[in-house]
């Protein structure tokens, strides 16, 4: 669930304004009340949303989302979700 809400999947090209509004709506709504009930429990958000370990020294990037892991820097993952670089 963290996951959707930091990193949602882009919305369809059919889809409308409003739905795209409604849903950044709730994600904001939502993101607080999540958050807050993990670190009550003492679990750090942060700590749900690491990088993955490298499989191969030539992974670069990986999509927090899924943590599929690329050999190429920057773009998308296949759902559209902006990689983030892998550091050693």
């Amino acid at each position: 669930m963290l996951t959707d809400l930091y990193w949602s999947l882009p919305h369809s090209a059919r889809a409308d304004e409003l739905l795209g509004r409604i849903a950044s709506h709730h994600r904001s709504m939502l993101l607080p009340l999540i958050e807050g009930l993990l670190q009550r429990e003492g679990i750090s958000p942060a700590s749900l949303v690491q990088p993955p370990v490298r499989e191969q020294n030539r992974i670069c990037a990986y999509c927090p989302r899924c943590h599929d892991q690329f050999i190429l820097a920057g773009g998308q993952c296949p759902h559209g979700i902006a990689l983030l670089p892998l550091t050693k």
